[in-house]
């Protein structure tokens, strides 16, 4: 996510949807409370192994964003984790793929997140097609 200058066309701030500590907690339940059956103990040895996947990842913005300009806040919707059905190679929950996050509007620092699906395997974003929806219901 970047911000501009509208009249120079400078950039002002950048924020990468993707944390370079992208394993986050190790969440083994979504934000629904349901149980991801995640194999923390293999990711965790991927992990060892591969490095933190956070440059490869994957996490871009299919909406539009809102702005609240009384808080100065800027809220956008991010997407899957890449690849988007093999977990193996990017371990950890991914932060901050499958999230609501909010920056400050003027510095585009993090002002906080809302993870809704941690190492998504299902490819379930926020803007999921119909397909997404089924798979995960069953």
């Amino acid at each position: 996510m970047r911000a501009y200058d509208a009249e120079t066309g400078k950039q002002i701030w950048n924020f990468d949807t993707t944390a370079e500590d992208s394993t986050g907690v190790w969440a083994t339940n979504d934000a629904t409370g349901k149980d991801m059956h995640r194999d923390i103990a293999a990711e965790k040895a991927a992990l060892k192994k591969l490095g933190d996947p956070y440059k490869t990842l994957g996490g871009g913005v299919w909406q539009n964003p809102a702005v609240d300009l009384a808080a100065k806040r800027i809220y956008f919707v991010v997407g899957n984790p890449s690849p988007d059905l093999d977990g193996s190679v990017r371990p950890g929950d991914n932060l901050y793929t499958d999230s609501l996050v909010s920056l400050d509007l003027e510095t585009g620092k993090y002002a906080c997140h809302f993870q809704y699906l941690d190492h998504d395997l299902l490819d379930l974003e926020a803007v999921t097609d119909g397909l997404g929806r089924r798979a995960w219901a069953t």
